[in-house]
């Protein structure tokens, strides 16, 4: 009875010491898995970072040339008013010399005979 107890303790200790390895091996695969699939995710989440932080640097260019080109637009702007201003002013002092003008050529004319008379 002693060494069929022997037996069957010696038996499943063997057992024990097989599952012991088949779960150290099963953990083992697993835990590559889980370290390859991590790689993986690490990998595809900078491709994606990537590609967000280009996206984003792209929009950030174009709103900044986007600015630039409205403060030129701007620029012209301002600058087309101040010569429409300019022109206005210049035509204002033109209508207030026409008057003038005039005058002195009716005189001119006159003083040269153009009415029929010439004043020596």
């Amino acid at each position: 009875a002693g060494v069929a107890a022997d037996r069957l303790l010696s038996a499943e200790k063997s057992r024990e010491e097989k599952r012991d390895r088949i779960v150290e091996m099963v953990k083992a695969e697993a835990e590559g898995k889980i370290a390859q699939e991590t790689t993986r995710m690490a990998a595809e989440h900078a491709r994606r970072r990537k590609l967000f932080d280009d996206v984003v640097a792209n929009l950030t260019g174009r709103c900044e040339a986007s600015d630039k080109e409205k403060h030129d637009v701007v620029a012209k702007l301002e600058l087309s008013r101040s010569e429409l201003a300019d022109a206005h002013r210049r035509l204002d002092r033109l209508h207030r010399a026409v008057p003038n003008v005039l005058a002195n050529v009716h005189r001119r004319w006159k003083l040269e005979g153009g009415d029929g008379t010439r004043i020596a």
